[in-house]
């Protein structure tokens, strides 16, 4: 037993030595499965860490840059809103100066109206005052001034309004003052030139401008009353006797329309010759223009001392029994009572509006 014990112990042994072999085996198999893994996982880890520490290093040097981008875009987005607001701010002001342009260029067109219509209305007004000042005519003024009022009517400025007023206040002065008619009066000038013209001189230069109303005596025919018996001779000498008065009278009848009888203030006023007769009339005519001159120019001396020089030429020189000389010189004395001073009162109220009117449009 003890053989076979001690038999079989070797064997024991060496299968236990066996066993302890391959369990050393497969401990150090294990072991060095495990130091392999253990290695593995230590490569794995130093291949998985080696990652991760360049990762690391490139977001470490990728931030500057991050930053630097985002700083750029902010930059940019802070330019944007920033030109954005520039731009909307050049939008308003440029809609600002549109609009200002275009209330500038309608105050220009209104203005540039106002002056048309005031350059109108300021003619109008010279017009008046020429008709007033010059030819006095208070018709023609206050037609002028009726235009005037017109050419404002549809105006609806205070200023117009006002232009109108004193428009109408001019004219009520006008209406109030008493004036020679110019037009008429020059008229009258007009006709007293023709009058004028025809009137004759009491000279050689016209004998058959007058008709004698002298009417010679009739020479008395004797007739010597002849008895029945009165002998042929008496009755002869009779009939002789009557010859010389009935041819007398027959001769009287034929001539007396060649004969011209008047009665002159100044006699040698008839012995003028014909150009003596033409100067005369030349100088009538001329101071007759003076007074047509003296008239338009409102000048009363130079009109009364001029008519009266035609008046005292008329009475002179002219024929006083002709119908013609007869209505010159009554014409003249009629010429010779109108004033010719203007009476018209000024276009005050007008010429004052229109001047503010003028200073409010200059502004």
């Amino acid at each position: 037993m003890a053989n076979a014990t001690g038999t079989s112990n070797p064997s024991v042994e060496t299968a236990t030595v066996d066993t302890a072999t391959e369990a050393s085996s497969t401990e150090v198999s294990s072991n060095s499965t495990q130091t392999t893994k253990t290695t593995s996982t230590e490569s794995t880890s130093a291949t998985s860490t080696t990652p991760s520490a360049d990762s690391t290093t490139v977001n470490e040097a990728e931030a500057p840059a991050k930053e630097v981008a985002s700083e750029h875009k902010l930059t940019l987005e802070d330019r944007f809103i920033e030109q954005t607001k520039q731009i909307a701010q050049l939008t308003l002001e440029l809609e600002m100066t549109k609009k200002q342009a275009q209330q500038q260029l309608a105050e220009a067109k209104v203005n540039q109206s106002q002056q048309s219509l005031l350059t109108e209305v300021t003619r109008l007004f010279n017009a008046a005052d020429f008709e007033r000042s010059v030819t006095v005519s208070k018709t023609k003024t206050l037609q002028t001034l009726a235009l005037i009022k017109s050419s404002v009517a549809n105006q609806p400025e205070a200023v117009w309004a006002g232009v109108r007023q004193a428009v109408e206040e001019d004219e009520a002065a006008i209406n109030a003052s008493n004036d020679v008619d110019l037009d008429s009066t020059y008229k009258a000038t007009q006709e007293l030139e023709k009058l004028l013209k025809v009137a004759p001189f009491v000279s050689a230069e016209n004998s058959s401008g007058t008709a004698s109303n002298y009417e010679p005596e009739k020479v008395a025919v004797p007739d010597t009353e002849q008895g029945p018996d009165s002998t042929w001779l008496d009755k002869a000498v009779n009939q002789v006797q009557k010859l010389p008065a009935e041819a007398y009278n027959a001769i009287r009848s034929d001539l007396g329309g060649l004969v011209k009888v008047e009665k002159l203030s100044n006699p040698d006023t008839a012995l003028l010759s014909i150009d003596d007769v033409n100067r005369q009339r030349m100088e009538t005519a001329l101071q007759l223009s003076i007074a047509q001159q003296a008239l338009l120019k409102r000048d009363e001396g130079i009109w009364q001392e001029a008519l009266a020089k035609v008046g005292r030429q008329l009475e002179t020189y002219y024929n006083l029994n002709i119908e013609s000389t007869q209505q010159a010189v009554a014409l003249t004395k009629q010429l010779q009572s109108v004033s010719v001073k203007s009476t018209l009162p000024a276009l005050s109220h007008t010429q004052r509006i229109l001047e503010q009117v003028a200073r409010e449009l200059g502004k």
